[in-house]
């Protein structure tokens, strides 16, 4: 449910997400129905101002985007995540143009949902977030050790903040953005000879891009800055770069509207390696967006049937997964989806824990 209320000048936004499906056990508790934004706008001037529990759609790139990853998800499915709200206050000022600039306070840290831990979703033995990553074994009971949660504080100093500015320079758009709090990403960390925790570490972020038309093609990057406290994790680069193009133009098949093919490359710069003796097991390797192919053609046949293909493909670590869909759109905000996915790759490697998972997908979406 999408629904916007209006009183005395302040707007309400409220998304309602209702979901169930045959597999039971994911869809528990506040699987089934939750809020995934609920927030108060109010318009000042040439400010918005918005206090609540809100998306977070920072980014540009179109497949891939490293700036998006301070954004939260539902990831029971995780290869069809819905989009979850984060707890924020935020200011935008719009000036002249497209040009805007945003201050956020993010009072509250969360980490996206994953799937429960009977889900076929989980698939290999090891921590979700973090596949690939083999922790020592303990001599006594011959049993890897087991990395436990550890909690996250969520006092004043650990409030995140960022600022963002958003410019159009003659037709290419532009983003920077600097981000300050707890990193998205989660480490293990060595708390004691035989105890293990997989915590949250404090850092910055500092991210750009840009998105622009040159003839027919549409061109696009993105590059991130991951700067952690203390050196407990690397200091690196992530990037991305990518063009689409409406491959009808050269094919002029009459029966079909557009058929656009969306393709980005990313890869990652690694600037100075962690050197804390409490975080050297973690392996890089968990991390995405490193040496990967993203592609996804989508052929618009009318305004009511659409068919897709998309495919992401890491090179080095040569797993990859696939979706080929179909939709159709009837009446007013209704839409059915059938689509097909499988994939390929070792246990270890963050699609290949799920090649036994191929799947058919049914999908009926109503919005009120």
């Amino acid at each position: 449910m999408d629904t916007w209320l209006e009183t005395a000048g302040i707007e309400t936004k409220i998304d309602l997400v209702l979901q169930y499906g045959s597999e039971r056990d994911q869809y528990g508790g506040s699987r089934i129905i939750y809020q995934s934004q609920l927030y108060l706008k109010r318009k000042i001037g040439d400010s918005d101002v918005i206090v609540g529990y809100k998306y977070i759609e920072d980014g540009i790139s179109t497949l891939y985007s490293p700036a998006k990853r301070i954004a939260k998800a539902d990831g029971t499915h995780p290869t069809d995540p819905d989009k979850l709200g984060v707890w924020q206050g935020s200011w935008t000022y719009y000036s002249s143009g497209n040009n805007s600039t945003e201050l956020r306070i993010m009072p509250y840290f969360q980490k996206s949902r994953i799937p429960p831990e009977s889900s076929r979703w989980m698939a290999v033995t090891g921590d979700y977030n973090l596949v690939g990553v083999n922790l020592p074994t303990d001599p006594t009971t011959g049993q890897s050790y087991q990395a436990e949660d550890k909690k996250i504080q969520h006092g004043f100093r650990d409030i995140g903040y960022m600022i963002k500015q958003k410019m159009t320079v003659e037709n290419t758009d532009f983003f920077l953005s600097a981000y300050g709090g707890y990193l998205p990403n989660p480490l293990i960390k060595k708390a004691s000879e035989t105890k293990y925790e997989k915590v949250y570490i404090k850092g910055g972020l500092i991210a750009g891009g840009f998105s622009t038309v040159s003839g027919k093609w549409e061109w696009h990057g993105e590059i991130l800055y991951n700067i952690p406290e203390n050196h407990k994790d690397d200091r690196y680069i992530n990037y991305v770069f990518g063009a689409e193009y409406d491959i009808n133009l050269l094919l002029g098949i009459s029966g079909i509207d557009s058929a656009k093919l969306t393709a980005e490359y990313a890869n990652e710069w690694v600037l100075e390696g962690k050197d804390n003796p409490a975080y050297t097991i973690n392996d890089p390797a968990t991390r995405l967006g490193r040496n990967a192919i993203y592609i996804l053609q989508k052929v618009d046949i009318n305004d009511k049937n659409k068919v897709s293909y998309g495919v992401t493909y890491h090179i080095s670590k040569k797993d990859n997964a696939h979706r080929i869909s179909y939709e159709y759109k009837f009446g007013e905000g209704n839409s059915a989806e059938m689509a097909y996915e499988w994939f390929n790759g070792k246990d270890e490697r963050h699609f290949g824990r799920w090649r036994e998972n191929d799947r058919l997908i049914f999908k009926f979406t109503k919005k009120f």
